[in-house]
């Protein structure tokens, strides 16, 4: 059982899921909690005994729709190639042939839908300073242009994870700082001199995505505590001081990093607690030698001062390699455990019961480290949060494509996600030429793109993301996938919410034609020489993905400079914000704004109309320096008399909140409030996108 302390604290929070595998009883104390579970839909099963269809919604028991053969499902091919002739292109679609049918296959992938794993919260990558800094410098229609056809969820590439560093890491324009930086001999143990700002162009473009993806999932890093803090007085290693107060002051600096990130528009879903923690020696750049001891220690103040603090992310243990490095192990000092099973030891202890899951790291060891917490833990949510291509010097970028493509495909991508992983991300998200700008660490890294000026070249880290997150949505759970291909093939399958499989399969050797079973209905794919594919069945509504690799239109601002706007109240009656009146919350100002005047509750409106229907396809508030809404839904009409519900209730967390809507056609738009909260609400600028 859970204590009631924390079941209190998973009652918190916006949800997060493949935190916890789905229909598994929460664990007990000492283990870690289930927290931020996946808020699933009302749900209705048709069952027809011997039908030849059958469409089942998700349940916490049965979380994704069993496949049956019928002659619309239908498998459809994606392919890239090492070469690079392929990326990720439909390179064929196939019938289903059901029973017998000529020769057996000699290689079968067969799919096994009871056989139920974790359930994917998705995939992205990092954006650092260094990333921000490239695409900030980009023309905006270019910028705006990438991140569509990157975020967008109905775009090639569809990533929904971010991870961002909190304060300095490697890969910064300028050399890395903290959010409380002093000079020696000082310190701040009330963070009077805390400021967040120099991440404030992360958090721009992060609010940016949002509008394209507003359920957008961002887990942050911190690489190392304010000097202050240390033992070596550096940011480069050192340890938290051995001092109760020290680590008092950090789990503060945490929880105060977390507000202002969510007041500046960026709520933080997923906390991990030290980045590299057996890292001890960093080049150039910021890091901290922290021991399991030191972490538990950590996670028994952190934990407490997020509950005070009403803050609920994710909290992701150790975030580092499947294996000890050999580098790692060396610079362990003399008589001291290297920890080799760093993870687990967390997870033993009392301090699990703040934790939600581990995050792993991909440069050393493999992807089935993770079947040892998913064995002894399998609550625990695994993520892997950092895995970055790289290559020799003076390498031809060919080759560069053809070996990242081959080695996160097989053990990032495939390897992560067969062994239990519910995120995987690669690292930056943008690089220059030179594989900068950073500062220390690795100087041939890759990013999932090269941005030079206005120019962004996709390289095979987005073609391995897109395999995957373009057709394995939030939601999708991992099923059973065996093969007789031999070695040089390995597979891992998902069944997703709208009832599709989804097989990916990276094959290492010459092109071989295999048959993929699934429910009883074989089909016929082709894998090409050194390819990863992946193979979608299912009927036409339930096949993800567009036909091309076409990015969707550009959202564009609606013009309101002509709508009309009404609110309820009109106008704050406190004397001193008389002239918070509606009209402000669409005049382009964020200067101006429109106000409650009082609490938010229930039933609080803000509507607009438009003048004419436009085919809208979010809906952005910025709450300025007001407040934000605590709990909000968004309803439109084409007449104004007949409303839809369109996005049903949630919760702003910060200055920007930012809905999706389906891109019908709109005319009135109305948003209203659906939880009491003491604040006011405030809408200092109402955009729509169509």
């Amino acid at each position: 059982m859970v204590s009631d302390d924390s079941a209190g604290r998973e009652a918190r929070g916006r949800a997060v899921p493949g935190l916890a595998e789905p229909g598994r009883e929460a664990p007990g104390r000492g283990s870690p909690r289930r927290g931020r579970a996946w808020v699933l839909a009302v749900v209705l099963a048709v069952v027809l005994a011997g039908a030849a269809a059958l469409l089942l919604a998700r349940t916490g028991d049965d979380p994704a729709p069993d496949a049956v053969v019928t002659e619309a499902r239908r498998a459809e091919v994606w392919t890239t190639t090492a070469d690079g002739t392929h990326r990720v292109a439909r390179t064929a679609t196939a019938d289903p042939v059901v029973g017998s049918a000529g020769d057996a296959p000699d290689a079968v992938l067969a799919v096994d839908a009871d056989d139920r794993g974790q359930e994917v919260t998705g995939f992205g990558a990092a954006l650092t300073l260094s990333s921000a800094s490239l695409l900030l410098a980009m023309p905006e229609d270019d910028r705006r242009a990438l991140l569509t056809e990157l975020f967008d969820p109905a775009g090639p590439v569809r990533l929904s994870v971010v991870r961002v560093a909190l304060g300095g890491s490697d890969f910064v324009p300028e050399p890395a700082t903290t959010y409380d930086d002093l000079p020696p001999g000082e310190v701040d143990r009330d963070l009077e001199r805390f400021s967040s700002a120099g991440d404030e162009p992360v958090r721009a473009l992060l609010r940016q995505i949002r509008v394209l993806a507003p359920d957008l999932v961002v887990v942050a890093s911190p690489w190392s505590p304010p000097a202050w803090l240390k033992d070596s007085g550096s940011l480069e290693g050192g340890r938290l001081l051995d001092d109760d107060r020290a680590y008092a002051n950090y789990a503060a600096y945490l929880v105060r990093a977390l507000q202002e990130w969510a007041a500046a528009g960026v709520p933080v879903d997923a906390l991990t607690v030290q980045n590299e923690p057996q890292a001890r020696h960093p080049d150039g750049y910021p890091g901290t030698d922290m021991p399991v001891a030191d972490q538990v220690r950590l996670l028994e103040a952190l934990g407490p001062a997020l509950e005070e603090a009403g803050l609920d992310p994710a909290v992701l243990a150790y975030d580092h390699n499947w294996a000890l490095h050999p580098a790692d192990a060396e610079s362990t000092p003399e008589g001291r455990d290297p920890e080799a099973d760093y993870p687990l030891r967390v997870l033993r202890s009392d301090a699990a019961r703040w934790v939600s899951g581990v995050a792993f790291h991909c440069y050393s060891g493999d992807a089935s480290a993770q079947d040892a917490v998913r064995d002894e833990f399998p609550d625990a949510a695994i993520w892997v949060t950092e895995c970055s291509g790289s290559h020799a010097e003076g390498s031809a970028a060919d080759r560069v494509f053809a070996d990242t493509l081959g080695w996160q495909s097989r053990n990032l991508l495939v390897g992560s996600l067969a062994h239990g992983a519910s995120v995987v991300l690669t690292w930056n998200l943008a690089l220059d030429p030179d594989g900068g700008p950073h500062v220390g660490g690795c100087g041939t890294c890759t990013g999932v793109v090269t941005v030079d000026g206005a120019d962004a070249t996709p390289n095979a880290e987005r073609e391995v993301l897109a395999h995957a997150a373009r057709f394995v949505p939030r939601g999708s759970v991992r099923v059973g996938a065996s093969s007789t291909a031999g070695d040089a093939t390995t597979q891992v399958a998902f069944r997703t919410p709208a009832g599709a499989t989804v097989l990916l399969a990276h094959h290492d050797g010459d092109g071989t034609d295999v048959v993929v079973e699934d429910g009883g209905a074989r089909y016929p794919v082709r894998l090409e020489t050194r390819s990863l594919t992946t193979v979608v069945i299912g009927d036409e509504a339930q096949r993800a993905g567009p036909a091309t690799d076409d990015p969707p239109a550009l959202p564009a601002e609606v013009d309101l400079s002509g709508a009309a706007v009404t609110a309820d109240p009109a106008a704050p009656g406190d004397p001193c914000c008389t002239g918070d009146v509606a009209a402000h919350a669409v005049d382009g100002d964020l200067a101006t704004r429109w106000s409650t005047g009082r609490a938010q509750r229930p039933g609080d409106v803000l509507e607009v109309d438009l003048g004419a229907p436009v085919a809208a396809r979010s809906v952005v508030l910025d709450a300025g320096g007001g407040d934000w809404p605590r709990g909000y839904e968004v309803l439109t009409s084409a007449d104004g008399d007949a409303w839809d519900v369109v996005v049903p209730g949630r919760a702003g967390a910060g200055q920007v909140a930012a809905a999706r809507l389906d891109g019908g056609a709109v005319r009135y738009l109305r948003v209203r409030l659906t939880a009491d909260a003491d604040p006011w609400w405030s809408v200092a600028e109402l955009r729509v996108l169509a």
